[in-house]
């Protein structure tokens, strides 16, 4: 059984340890296990960046959690943006990707966001777009690599 919950400054060094996992692991075919690229990736997914993000008013995170373990992060600012979606390299494909993104979802529609809107990875495009996300604009450079401009219209819960 999976839990979600907000995330906490307390629970950074877990968090980064997942970010690093996941894009070491589920991610090498963007950053095609070449060190450099790799490094710069990471060196944006620091501890700081992460206690930063977390902890800013405009913002909020959520952890899937199993047992007491986290296997899943996401945060959204207050402008839409996607910040973070990751799973933990022994989770993928088990619903847990889908569960952070609903509950960020659910979480813009509070905001009263019209639309949520991130750069994807190649990795993660077909993800988003099985969840409704569509192409907002011409791939751009992100971390090293090509990035996927995307953009879902939330629909109003009132609607």
């Amino acid at each position: 059984m999976v839990n979600i919950k907000p995330a906490t400054v307390d629970e950074v060094s877990e968090i980064h340890a997942l970010i690093r996992d996941s894009i070491t692991l589920l991610c090498s075919s963007d950053h095609n296990d070449e060190p450099h690229n790799l490094d710069f990736w990471l060196g944006n997914r620091t501890p700081e960046y992460l206690e930063d993000l977390i902890s800013d008013k405009n913002s909020k995170g959520f952890l899937c959690l199993t047992d007491s373990s986290i296997v899943g992060v996401a945060h959204i600012k207050r402008d839409g943006e996607l910040t973070l979606c990751y799973v933990h390299p022994e989770h993928p494909g088990k619903g847990i990707g889908s569960k952070l993104l609903n509950m960020i979802e659910s979480q813009a529609r509070h905001w009263e966001l019209e639309e949520i809107h991130l750069i994807s990875t190649a990795t993660a495009k077909s993800f988003y777009e099985h969840h409704g996300y569509i192409y907002s604009g011409e791939t751009v450079s992100y971390l090293r690599m090509p990035g996927y401009p995307l953009k879902k219209q939330l629909i109003s819960q009132n609607a």
